[in-house]
């Protein structure tokens, strides 16, 4: 072979050696760019989940702290919109799960954190029925309306009552009965005071028995008041028939308020809610930030890998 002949071998070898080095450095660079955006695609979608985790909890406590609020609300109004806010952060939970389900569940790699989101979901799913009872109870505030209506419109009728039947007693202390009737209004209005006192426990009450048992004693003493009024009805002297009528009115109208606020009683609405808030729904609430901040931390051993070249 000549020095021509030789040359031009060369040439073209060098040229095929420079072509399959170009192909191979590219290839090497399409693979590390591939790999780049498959780090940094995984990168942004565990951002996505820890973010969304991260919102789920601090809605979840938000929620938790309005319907405690809307439990322990002192008006109709307060109740209502502690109650919404609870629904619109439990909502946005929600919302956040759904999302957090879709990334989760397009993982198939994702073991740890699919089994987390499905104990969550579990636990989520008490904790919205347990809301969903709680918020209507508390909203309907039956135990603080038959306060309300104890403190209210049942005292003043007891008032009307006393003064009534004081005036009574001494419009009768000259005649012969007087002392008679003096007994008569004192023992109703003891007995009605009574029956005025006992709202209060029963109002309180949580348990139906004791309930029963605190209605029995007032309808004894509701007895007792009807037959003082019967013992001054039957006493002679027109002269205090008009403070007997007005006593009688008073004590009436004491009886249909009372008839209100043992069915408001009840009902016993503010008790049933707070006793749910502060005992299964504190074990919920507890259940599902256990879980997610369980979750949370999966999700950051996950990212943790994809940082590594």
């Amino acid at each position: 072979m000549n020095a021509d002949e030789t040359r031009s071998t060369l040439r073209t070898s060098l040229v095929a050696f420079f072509a399959v080095l170009a192909l191979l450095v590219g290839a090497y660079f399409f693979g590390v760019n591939q790999s780049s955006r498959g780090i940094l695609s995984t990168l942004k979608e565990q951002d996505a989940k820890e973010h969304l985790v991260a919102a789920m909890l601090v809605n979840l406590q938000a929620a938790s702290e309005a319907e405690k609020s809307a439990v322990m609300a002192e008006t109709d109004e307060a109740s209502q919109t502690n109650a919404a806010e609870a629904q619109q952060k439990s909502a946005a939970v929600e919302a956040d799960r759904r999302e957090l389900s879709g990334l989760i569940e397009g993982n198939g790699q994702a073991e740890d954190e699919q089994q987390l989101l499905n104990e969550f979901n579990t636990a989520w799913a008490a904790y919205q029925d347990l809301d969903r009872e709680i918020l209507a109870l508390a909203v309907e505030n039956t135990n603080l309306k038959a306060v309300k209506l104890s403190l209210g419109p049942a005292a003043e009728a007891l008032a009307r009552f006393d003064a009534a039947l004081q005036q009574l007693a001494a419009t009768a202390g000259a005649t012969p009965d007087g002392a008679q009737a003096a007994q008569a209004a004192f023992q109703a209005v003891v007995a009605a005071h009574n029956i005025h006192t006992l709202q209060g426990p029963h109002i309180a009450e949580s348990s139906d028995a004791e309930m029963d048992r605190i209605e029995g004693e007032m309808t004894e003493l509701d007895k007792q008041v009807s037959a003082s009024l019967e013992t001054l009805a039957n006493l002679p002297g027109a002269e205090q028939q008009a403070e007997l009528a007005q006593a009688q009115a008073a004590y009436q109208e004491f009886q249909k308020v009372q008839t209100q606020i043992l069915e408001l009683s009840r009902r016993n609405s503010n008790v049933r809610s707070l006793t749910l808030s502060l005992g299964k729904k504190r074990l919920a609430t507890a259940s599902c930030t256990e879980t997610l901040t369980a979750l949370q931390k999966s999700i950051r051993n996950e990212k943790s890998p994809a940082t590594r070249w």
